[in-house]
Formats: structure tokens, sequence, C-alpha cells
């Protein structure tokens, strides 16, 4: 009797498993508050998604790096690079991204990222949720991205890709106040 007492209590205290893996969560990564919010902020993509798209819509859920939740809700016959709607999730329950709560500026700096960039891939994997619907085309083969301290601001410069073939230097800036600034500058003509 103890003994299924102590079972029944392990397993209720374990948290389900992360949406679309299958996978259990780290304990100290992923918080329930965060989870709820994730899920919540995937119905109403879903929702938006469907008012703008006919046909089905498709949602997720992911683990993403810095304890982040990404979210995305999509509309798989749309045309490339439209009918996505995404955010990202962090462990304050807070969504970040043009679809969040709060400007992704915002999440760079309660990270603490004016002091000490971060890993550059990982970063342009929170960005690309939170403000390029989780579509982006860098193109790393062109130019390897370049994530640095300028000043007061984090600044990231990568080559971007267009449909149907344009390539674009692109320049990501967080600065101590105001949004993120994203600029997108001349053409890449050759290389591809």
């Amino acid at each position: 009797m103890i003994l299924a007492i102590l079972i029944l209590i392990t397993v209720r205290a374990q948290k389900p498993p992360l949406p679309g893996t299958g996978k259990a969560h780290p304990r100290d990564a992923i918080t329930q508050e965060q989870l709820w919010a994730a899920e919540k902020i995937e119905k109403q993509l879903e929702k938006e998604v469907a008012t703008k798209h006919k046909g089905e819509v498709k949602s997720d859920v992911r683990e993403g790096p810095f304890q982040t939740l990404l979210v995305r809700a999509y509309s798989p016959g749309a045309y490339p690079g439209t009918g996505v709607m995404s955010v990202i999730v962090a462990r304050n329950a807070v969504s970040y991204g043009i679809h969040g709560e709060r400007d992704f500026a915002d999440f760079v700096r309660a990270q603490g990222w004016l002091k000490a960039e971060p890993d550059v891939e990982d970063y342009m994997r929170v960005l690309d949720y939170a403000q390029f619907e989780a579509v982006v085309m860098h193109l790393s083969h062109l130019e390897a991205p370049v994530l640095r301290l300028q000043g007061d601001a984090l600044v990231l410069h990568f080559m971007r890709g267009f449909m149907p073939g344009g390539a674009y230097a692109t320049e990501v800036v967080v600065a101590k106040t105001g949004p993120v600034k994203i600029t997108q500058k001349g053409a890449k003509e050759k290389g591809r």
C-alpha cells in the first residue's frame, strides 16, 4: 500500500511530455506555467491563421534554446512564406515576438545579452520564431552569421534568402531601449 502511494505521488509529480516530442521535460528547463501559456497561444495562433487561410491548420510547440518554447501555427497549403505565425514563450510564461505580448528586444535584455552575446545559431533560432514566423532562410553558406556587441547594442549580421532566389544582407539590432530593429541591406548577386 505504501509503495503504491509512493509510485502514485512520483508519477503525478512528473511533468507531462512536451507536445510533439514524446520526451519528458528536464525538471528545471520548462515550467508548467510556461507550457500552459504556450498551449493557450498555440490555440490563438491557430485561430488567426484559420481566419486568413482556407484549409487545414496545423500547429506545434517545441522546446527551444534558452529554456524557451517555440510555438507555431501554419496552413500547409499556403504559399511558401505565408500562412505561418509564431512566437517564443520564455520561462516567465511571457510570449515574445511580432505576435507576442512583448517585443523580442525585451527578451534579449532580460537574458543579459547586452553584456555577453549568446551562441549565434541558438540566437538565430529564437529570433526566427519571434520575428520571422519560423520561416527565415539564413544563407550561412554565402556568409557566416556574426553576432557581436557594438557599444550598448547586440547586433546580428546574416545573409537572408528570399524566394524565388534573392539573398539580402540583414542586420538585427537590439539596443538598451526600444524595439528590435531589422534592416535589409542590398541584394547579393552572385555566389548562391
